[in-house]
């Protein structure tokens, strides 16, 4: 299973963009489902290493997109 942004879905595949791997591009002939998950790709806990201010600033970042 692969987890990552979807980037684009052409004719015939899907790019994804994943913090592991980069931009990975998949033939929708290869792929047996794909959709939303219902969790965060953030890392579970993350925001309990972050500072005040970085957390300002991610927050900050994540509303401009």
């Amino acid at each position: 299973m692969h987890q990552g942004r979807q980037i684009d879905v052409g004719e015939g595949s899907i790019e994804i963009y994943s913090l592991a791997k980069g931009f990975v591009t998949f033939a929708k002939e290869n792929i047996a489902d794909y959709g939303l998950i219902k969790r965060s790709l953030m890392p579970e806990g993350l925001e309990k290493n972050l500072t005040d201010s970085d957390l300002k600033d991610l927050l900050s970042f994540l509303l401009e997109r």
